[in-house]
């Protein structure tokens, strides 16, 4: 992926409202894994868990359990998205997707 569309780049350059839900969660999680880069680990997560509502539900263990997440990145997520009353802040206006 060329390195302006990456979301990282994009969140510095556009902000969070112009990313999507897997986009942000790409980069909470940071790396992908041997077999995923971070975005296609972001979107199989998603897609396994039924969106973002069910995956900030979802308890350390079901988490950590998930292909490419692994223990220490589970707690590391787990930490962010529980932090925020169980569902990460999103930017005003914008809908989850």
């Amino acid at each position: 992926m060329p390195e302006v569309e990456r979301p990282r780049e994009r969140l510095l350059r556009l902000g969070p409202g112009a990313l999507k839900t897997d986009e942000l969660l790409a980069i909470l999680l940071r790396t992908g894994s041997a077999r995923e880069d971070v975005l296609a680990v972001a979107q199989r997560m998603l897609a396994e868990r039924g969106g973002l509502r069910v995956l900030t539900s979802s308890d350390l263990a079901t988490l950590a359990g998930m292909h490419g997440l692994g223990p220490a990145k589970a707690r590391r997520s787990w930490r962010r998205s529980s932090s925020g009353g169980g569902q990460p802040s999103r930017p005003a206006g914008r809908r989850w997707r």
